[in-house]
C-alpha cells in the first residue's frame, strides 16, 4: 500500500516588497512561518494538499496567461484571484492559513470566485461527458447503419 503523506505539501500565496504588484505560489513540505515578514516576504493564504505538485500544476493552469516567472512562481494578479484560484483547485486540500489582513470584503469575494471557478469546472467536464456520450452513439449508430 502506497502511503498517502508522501506528496503531502503547503501551497503559499505570498507577496514580496521586491516584486510589486506581483505574487508567488511556494510549494513547502512544512507549514511556512506566517508571522515573519523577513526579507520583505508576506505570506496571504496557506493551503495543506495531498499532493502538492498536481496541486501547483492546477494552480498553474487557472493563472497560465498571468505567469510572469515560471522558475520564481511569479504570477501578475491580485492577491485575493490567487487565493481563490488556490482554493479551487479541485483536488484535496485544506485552507490552513488566510492572513488577518485580509478584509471580510475581500473574504467575500474569495468564496465568490470560488464558487464561479468550480462551477466552470463541472460546466466543462459536463460538457466533456456529453461530448463523449455523442461521440460512442456515432460510433455504435455508424456500425449498425453500414
Amino acid at each position: 500500500m502506497v502511503n498517502q503523506e508522501t506528496h503531502v505539501a503547503y501551497l503559499s500565496v505570498q507577496t514580496h516588497r521586491d516584486h510589486p504588484g506581483l505574487i508567488r505560489l511556494l510549494r513547502s513540505d512544512h507549514f511556512p512561518d506566517t508571522d515573519s515578514r523577513a526579507g520583505g516576504v508576506v505570506i496571504w493564504f496557506v493551503a495543506r494538499f495531498s499532493d502538492g505538485d498536481a496541486a501547483a500544476m492546477h494552480f498553474h493552469e487557472l493563472l497560465r496567461h498571468r505567469l510572469v516567472d515560471v522558475d520564481d512562481g511569479l504570477y501578475r494578479v491580485g492577491v485575493v484571484e490567487a487565493i481563490a484560484a488556490l482554493d479551487a483547485v479541485g483536488l484535496n486540500h485544506r485552507a490552513v492559513y488566510i492572513s488577518e489582513v485580509i478584509t471580510d470584503g475581500e473574504r467575500a469575494a474569495i468564496g465568490q470566485r470560488v464558487q464561479r471557478l468550480r462551477q466552470g469546472r463541472r460546466r466543462r467536464y459536463r460538457l466533456y461527458q456529453a461530448l463523449g456520450v455523442i461521440a460512442v452513439l456515432y460510433l455504435f449508430l455508424k456500425g449498425f447503419l453500414l
